[in-house]
């Protein structure tokens, strides 16, 4: 009698499971449910790589117009204004990651299934990983260096125009235990974010336009305490309010929303230096020598930019491999995927981020 028999390693069992890790990845993290196509997108997938080889993509920010132009019968030739373009780029690298299960008898020896389990971890893994990349991306984090934290490109920090600091502050060394997170660092981030040259655009959404701001717990934990009169409170009034925010993935597990913007709560928002942040080492420090400082990240349409290889189609962006060695007495379980992040930066200036450092402390 014949019989069909699909083995670990077949591709469609791999197909499946580079689905599944795309489906999890995105109920699980908080950056990669803002990626999109187009350019009012949070984060924009750039498909250049995807269609044509190569590791590395240029993409160009024209600036807007700002001459007086002519009146009347004033001369034009000769009075036109020369356009100007800005560029940033990003690389593209291969991360992987793998489980090996030690001997068949290792599976006789508990009741769940190791093989579906090793899957689950690296679909955890590979949904931390992009998290951490973009946050450390968002938030200007250069403390981080090393490529496989941070989407294969390195962080920038963000620039003197683009970083906010609580209270009478200065930098983040000057911070004090009274300067916390407050609403009113909020509208200072909307008023600004909308008189920057370039200005920083909302997300857009079928329901209207909207900033999303990222929050350390530490942060959100200061604004519940907060004594000011409606602080926490108009954050809870506001919490989706309006039709059709359901279908938005832009609202999903929000704090709630204040001044068109919408919160967000992550506990890879750099936070302190290495001997604080104890839940998320991989993040690094926000500024070498400082502790008890967490940055809240203020976002607007193309924050960030994230591409993908060739053979890593959307949605299904990861190849899993499963290996058997010594005559199938071990299984390895790996997955990879060709990719890179990185933060919108033109002419030395952050494009569409804002970084607010605050004290943040567990009190």
């Amino acid at each position: 009698m014949a019989t069909t028999f699909f083995n670990p390693s077949d591709p469609s069992t791999n197909k499946l499971w580079s689905k599944e890790l795309y489906r999890e990845t995105r109920k699980k993290t908080v950056a990669t449910k803002f990626i999109g196509a187009t350019s009012d997108s949070l984060i924009q997938i750039l498909d250049d790589t995807q269609k044509h080889p190569g590791d590395k993509i240029t993409y160009t920010l024209r600036m807007q117009l700002n001459g007086a132009g002519v009146l009347g019968f004033g001369l034009l030739e000769g009075n036109e204004e020369a356009m100007t373009f800005y560029t940033n780029s990003l690389l593209i690298d291969n991360l992987r990651h793998a489980v090996k299960l030690q001997g068949s008898v290792s599976q006789q020896r508990v009741p769940w299934d190791l093989l579906n389990e090793a899957k689950i971890a690296l679909s955890d893994w590979y949904s931390s990983r992009y998290d951490v990349a973009l946050l450390n991306h968002l938030g200007g984090n250069s403390a981080q260096s090393s490529p496989n934290y941070t989407g294969n490109n390195l962080p920038v920090a963000p620039d003197a125009n683009h970083q906010i600091f609580a209270g009478t502050a200065t930098s983040e060394a000057t911070l004090t235990s009274a300067m916390t997170f407050t609403l009113s660092l909020v509208d200072q981030c909307v008023a600004k974010a909308k008189t920057l040259t370039p200005a920083i655009r909302p997300v857009r959404l079928k329901n209207g336009e909207y900033y999303v701001m990222f929050l350390h717990p530490f942060q959100v934990q200061a604004l519940r305490k907060s004594t000011t009169a409606g602080d926490w409170k108009d954050i809870q009034l506001a919490a989706m309010q309006g039709g059709q925010i359901e279908d938005n993935p832009i609202f999903t597990g929000a704090l709630g929303m204040f001044n068109g913007v919408v919160l967000h709560e992550d506990a890879r928002v750099p936070y302190g230096d290495n001997s604080q942040n104890l839940l998320h080492t991989d993040l690094g420090a926000p500024a070498a020598g400082t502790t008890s400082v967490a940055r809240a990240i203020f976002c607007g349409a193309q924050s960030a930019v994230i591409a993908f290889g060739r053979s890593y189609n959307w949605p299904t962006k990861y190849k899993w491999v499963t290996q058997a060695d010594d005559y199938e007495d071990q299984v390895g379980v790996a997955v990879g995927s060709v990719w890179g992040a990185t933060k919108s930066v033109f002419n030395g200036s952050d494009f569409a981020t804002l970084v607010v450092s605050t004290w943040a402390q567990l009190s």
